[in-house]
């Protein structure tokens, strides 16, 4: 099972990146499967990203000239702008952890669960672009335990989704994908 992006196939280094993979399947499937199309998708989303940014200083009470010159900070990043412009997992990264960071706000205004259970699928999304990402599950629990918000509940909310994410991951890596090449290498003999 491998994503041919131009002429290079790469079975191994996209075994971990599932969101990435799939985000990009979308706009392969109804426009082809070119550098190209792929590179305008990652593009367009470097600019939701840039605008959930602006959104996200407007929430923190930011002036609008201040959050607009935040989003236009990040639009204008040379380090963004790079990996916009190419098929780069981090825009995919990025874009699902701010999502998860809204979710967690709102979250924190509402209090209800159900939106808890959105900040860890977005958690979980960002995960499976890159697996350190789970560790952003961290800092929302210490703060909700902080605050005497982390009863059963929220608990099941915030880490129930990840999990589930994780082990229907690991069953696919397991079943469908199977060993890539560095697991094969690694082996002790």
């Amino acid at each position: 099972a491998s994503l041919v992006l131009g002429s290079r196939t790469t079975p191994e280094i996209y075994a971990s990146a599932v969101t990435h993979v799939a985000f990009g399947a979308v706009p392969a499937r109804l426009f082809g499967p070119t550098d190209e199309v792929l590179r305008v998708w990652n593009m367009a989303w470097g600019c939701v990203a840039a605008g959930l940014v602006v959104l996200l200083g407007r929430r923190f009470e930011a002036g609008r000239g201040a959050a607009l010159a935040a989003g236009c900070a990040l639009a204008a990043n040379p380090l963004h702008l790079v990996m916009s412009a190419s098929f780069h997992l981090e825009i995919t990264l990025m874009l699902a952890l701010l999502l998860a960071f809204w979710a967690f706000l709102s979250y924190e205004e509402s209090g209800a669960w159900p939106v808890l259970a959105a900040a860890s699928l977005a958690l979980g999304a960002a995960a499976l672009t890159r697996q350190t990402a789970a560790v952003a599950v961290l800092p929302m629990a210490a703060l909700l335990a902080a605050r005497g918000r982390l009863g059963r509940r929220e608990a099941m909310a915030l880490f129930l989704p990840l999990a589930v994410l994780f082990a229907a991951w690991k069953a696919w890596f397991l079943l469908v994908h199977g060993p890539t090449y560095s697991a094969s290498v690694l082996k002790p003999t």
